[in-house]
């Protein structure tokens, strides 16, 4: 995270997302901190959480910060830059929303998995002296257990844990609308180019019949 954002500012106190309603603070519509949360809540399923912060910084920084300091009124705060290291971390670290837990969860074990395999191959010399490979025996028990624990998480429902808070958070349901909608949207891109295609090739077939008839005539 780091080596794409740099490094966050860990004092939650200083958050700005954490004091967002604060009351001298300049007042924002509701529906870009809707759409902020939108963008967070669908980009688990759809892209990397670093990359989902950079949206939500140039979400921010056009929707909601420069609109609200456009209107400032007396006596009111400006809103002030947001990292998208710092929204990274506010919502990695300082919401505790089940859904949230999990999923970051989930990742963390599969870091762990991605390392014990990449270990799990040991270089060996074989009798016949060419190089090959061997499993690591003391890193399987790790990686059985490792796959336990992605079994029984990955079973977890959010919505039936506590602090499970369905603006943030991920439901079934959202899994199913995320999958159909891109099964909607390949069947209907699919459609079109068979269409086209089919359009294509019709009226290619047409010109060669076309040109042959002529031929015909003149010969």
């Amino acid at each position: 995270m780091r080596a794409y954002l740099g490094n966050p500012n860990m004092n939650r106190t200083q958050c700005f997302l954490c004091r967002a309603a604060r009351h001298d603070s300049a007042l924002v519509q509701m529906s870009p901190w809707n759409e902020m949360a939108e963008i967070y809540r669908r980009g688990q399923l759809e892209t990397d959480p670093i990359a989902v912060a950079y949206t939500l910084s140039r979400h921010f920084e056009f929707q909601i910060r420069q609109p609200a300091n456009d209107n400032l009124k007396a006596g009111q705060v400006p809103v002030p830059e947001l990292r998208a290291v710092d929204i990274y971390w506010h919502y990695k670290m300082h919401m505790l929303e089940a859904s949230n837990e999990l999923y970051n969860t989930i990742r963390e074990i599969r870091s762990a998995e991605y390392l014990l395999i990449g270990d799990l191959r040991k270089p060996v010399i074989k009798a016949d002296g060419k190089r090959g490979y061997s499993a690591r025996k003391k890193i399987v028990p790790l990686l059985n257990m490792i796959w336990t624990q992605k079994r029984q998480y990955m079973s977890l429902k959010p919505e039936r844990m506590a602090f499970h808070n369905p603006t943030y958070g991920l439901s079934v349901a959202d899994v199913s609308a995320f999958a159909n909608k891109n099964q909607n949207w390949q069947q209907i891109n699919v459609e079109d180019y068979l269409s086209k295609e089919t359009a294509k090739r019709a009226k290619v077939t047409q010109g060669s019949a076309e040109g042959g008839a002529k031929r015909s005539r003149s010969g």
